[in-house]
């Protein structure tokens, strides 16, 4: 806690237009404690403190210059965020107080374990490392209080088996992860441990190439995502960012130059290349673009091979097909994402390259 008592006192002895020697007067000190106080080298007593506010008409409060904090526990929890985000160790001390204040309260419990978990994790601290332990248990019991739809139990028994893991209690964090891999959601968590030590790698391939399938997917539409939120806003600098990125993406899954899904996803995204040019006045070099998309189209339409197990990273040890929203045919969502992004001219320019 900062106080301002010596820059207070200076600043209303200024504005009354008074010497030192004349506060020290109406004080009853010497004109040395006046100046030891302005200058940082002591404090004077409480019962001046009182008079020097009274003397200056503020309140004892405003001449120590302290404000005191907003307690509420909204304004707690936001305050711990604040000391997370800026990796501001003082949180933790704060995080202590606050505890001690709303020992039972799930959001205070909650937050302070994800502020200790951050310098936790970062400095594997055993002292740090056991406090968080606790502090995830604790919030855990107490989830019942919780109101955010956003916040999950099994988010926070996924924290705990990470602590679990720094803990060398590898086994106890396979365990827990099972125990909440709600839809596989934490196969990633799990092939990872597992890839750590000697006894257990072999079997971390399996969750590892069922997670990265499962974001594959993901970041599939999320990439997709993007593509029609900067077409839409008209941002060609973004847009051509996020298509360089897909194509780097797609290409490192590539085993060989075989035609198969990603060639369809190529062609789609190669749809918002075209539409970056047409954002651009450049009319030639989207038309070229589109022929490029309706050629790739139709190469895989050919074949129409959906077999994902041939990609590189993906499970190869079973049948693994794709579907997406878009239709059956690359030719098909080519249309159906051209028709989305919605440009009456643009949609020409399509429709006259697939009649040339």
């Amino acid at each position: 806690m900062e106080l301002n008592l010596s820059e207070n006192i200076r600043t209303l002895r200024k504005s009354k237009k008074w010497t030192q020697e004349q506060l020290a007067e109406a004080l009853g000190v010497t004109v040395g404690a006046v100046y030891k106080w302005e200058a940082k080298l002591s404090l004077p007593e409480l019962p001046l403190i009182v008079e020097m506010a009274d003397l200056f008409d503020t309140s004892v409060d405003m001449l120590l210059g302290y404000d005191m904090k907003d307690n509420r526990i909204e304004t707690i929890v936001e305050r711990l965020n604040g000391y997370s985000a800026a990796k501001d160790r003082e949180g933790l001390k704060e995080a202590e107080k606050a505890l001690a204040k709303y020992p039972n309260d799930f959001e205070v419990v909650r937050i302070s374990a994800y502020l200790y978990e951050g310098f936790a994790v970062e400095t594997r601290d055993k002292r740090l490392i056991q406090r968080t332990k606790e502090l995830f248990e604790r919030s855990i019991s107490l989830f019942y209080q919780n109101k955010k739809a956003w916040i999950s139990e099994d988010r926070l028994y996924a924290d705990l088996a990470l602590l679990y893991y720094l803990s060398g209690e590898e086994e106890k964090a396979i365990e827990t992860l099972h125990a909440h891999n709600r839809d596989g959601k934490y196969d990633y968590g799990i092939g990872y441990i597992m890839s750590r030590n000697k006894k257990t790698v072999d079997r971390s391939a399996f969750f590892l190439t069922i997670a990265i399938s499962r974001s594959f997917s993901e970041l599939l539409t999320i990439f997709q995502g993007f593509i029609f939120l900067y077409a839409r806003k008209g941002d060609v600098r973004s847009l051509e960012q996020i298509l360089d990125f897909c194509s780097d993406f797609l290409r490192h899954f590539r085993e060989d130059d075989e035609i198969c899904y990603l060639d369809k996803i190529e062609a789609m995204y190669l749809c918002g290349s075209a539409f970056a040019c047409f954002l651009k006045k450049d009319k030639k070099g989207a038309n070229k673009v589109l022929e490029n998309v309706l050629q790739r189209a139709r190469a895989f339409d050919e074949v129409l091979n959906y077999d994902l197990s041939k990609l590189r990273f993906l499970p190869n040890d079973h049948a693994y097909g794709a579907y997406d929203i878009y239709g059956p045919t690359a030719l098909q969502s080519v249309d159906t994402v051209i028709r989305d992004l919605d440009n009456k001219e643009f949609m020409a320019m399509w429709e006259n390259v697939k009649k040339s």
